[in-house]
């Protein structure tokens, strides 16, 4: 049995199944085989998925993680991050105005294919509004 940790809030399993290299980035992971991971992921306990808007190309990455929890949505506690961007000159930067976090949101939430996220993660590097609530 996977134990249980308070993350905020939020009770999740303590250990978590981070999603970035199930679009590629390190390679081309089959998705069959990434949707039969989410779910294995959850008959054995684990409940915390995260991804972000940041990961695979045109944000395949919480496409992919929306379709594998198609149906099972109610047994996860999905995070997913958001606020890193390319520069114009295709440096890192951040952005966390309320605005775009409100975008961003609305954006993640029609990849996930879902009405609810548990958890919205800004990068380190960004400000966010003390008025926002970062909860979608």
């Amino acid at each position: 049995m996977i134990g249980r940790r308070k993350l905020a809030t939020l009770e999740v399993s303590a250990i978590g199944l981070g999603c970035m290299s199930m679009t590629p980035i390190y390679g081309v992971p089959d998705a069959d085989e990434v949707i039969a991971t989410l779910h294995r992921a959850g008959e054995l306990g684990i409940d915390f998925i995260y991804t972000s808007d940041a990961y695979g190309a045109n944000r395949a990455n919480e496409e992919l993680v929306g379709r594998g929890l198609k149906g099972r949505r109610e047994k996860y506690i999905l995070a997913t991050k958001f606020g890193n961007i390319r520069l114009p000159d295709g440096r890192p930067g951040a952005k966390g105005n309320p605005e775009y976090v409100m975008e961003a949101c609305d954006k993640s939430l029609k990849r996930l294919g879902t009405d609810y996220i548990r958890a919205r993660l800004p990068p380190a590097a960004t400000t966010v509004s003390p008025s926002i609530t970062l909860v979608c």
